[in-house]
């Protein structure tokens, strides 16, 4: 696991894969809310952080 990702998962509090798959299966999207805890807009923050680090990375490799 890259450094990136370490520092973006302690941010999300789960795996990015596992955000990624509830942010498109509604299914896993319900149940990681349940098992996390969260709120919709619990959900909502982490998705929104999620594409800003990758935006971020993507804007890093653009630059090289």
């Amino acid at each position: 696991m890259s450094p990136t990702v370490a520092v973006l998962e302690a941010k999300i509090d789960v795996p990015v894969e596992e955000l990624m798959e509830a942010l498109s299966d509604e299914a896993k999207a319900e149940a990681l809310i349940a098992a996390q805890g969260w709120t919709r807009e619990d959900l909502l923050e982490r998705a929104e952080a999620l594409t800003r680090s990758l935006s971020a990375e993507i804007s890093t490799l653009n630059m090289v």
